[in-house]
């Protein structure tokens, strides 16, 4: 096997997937980079060989690895997720009149994609501040905009934020399996749609805090 990190070459002590992940990650972790990429022969290498690399030979494989600065990769990230959720927030509003005016199936074909959005955000916060290495009450971010429409110059704990972020989903999925539509349609059209706007601005302010740690 050989392993390349970044173009250079790995000394691989055997010709495993797991020793060669495992020397790609000590070797951007001690330049302070993390892996965002991983090829075998060319190919993606599968989700779950990454979780937990295989350790049969390949002597024949060629793998490569890219990695990236943690923080500009975090920093990016929180920035797409904020435009991912201008899109939920939209597809949010739909399904509420699809859940009122009695259209289930329809409903229930986007509903699922909405709260997998949700989940990629609660979980992208919750590793992206992990990955650089700044707790969550690390964070300030905006209070939000006063009643003139201003950008408020008062900052919140992001811990406060992502609490009532985790109690809304509990609070859809508890929705979802007692059947309760009218309360769905509720949390979709008015508690979310709120908390859409909320998190694309604390996202944003997110983005730009990590980008202050380089």
């Amino acid at each position: 096997m050989k392993a390349f990190l970044d173009g250079a070459e790995l000394k691989l002590p055997s010709p495993t997937l797991r020793v060669a992940l495992s020397l790609a990650r000590e070797s951007a972790e001690a330049s302070r980079r993390v892996i965002v990429e991983a090829t075998i022969d060319g190919e993606p290498c599968r989700n779950d060989w990454l979780e937990s690399p295989p350790e049969t030979e390949m002597p024949n494989a060629e793998v490569r690895f890219v990695s990236a600065e943690p923080t500009s990769l975090v920093s990016t990230t929180f920035s797409e997720l904020a435009d991912v959720l201008l899109s939920a927030k939209t597809a949010q509003i739909e399904v509420c009149e699809d859940l009122r005016g009695g259209r289930y199936d329809k409903a229930f074909t986007q509903l699922e994609e909405i709260v997998g959005v949700w989940e990629m955000v609660r979980r992208g916060v919750e590793e992206g501040t992990r990955l650089v290495g700044l707790p969550l009450e690390h964070f300030l971010v905006s209070a939000g905009t006063t009643p003139a429409g201003e950008r408020d110059s008062r900052v919140e704990l992001l811990t406060g934020h992502v609490g009532r972020l985790v109690d809304l989903l509990a609070d859809l999925k508890s929705a979802v399996q007692s059947k309760d539509w009218a309360g769905l349609a509720d949390l979709l059209g008015h508690d979310l749609v709120d908390a859409a706007d909320t998190w694309r601005r604390i996202l944003k302010d997110m983005a730009a805090t990590v980008l202050k740690t380089r």
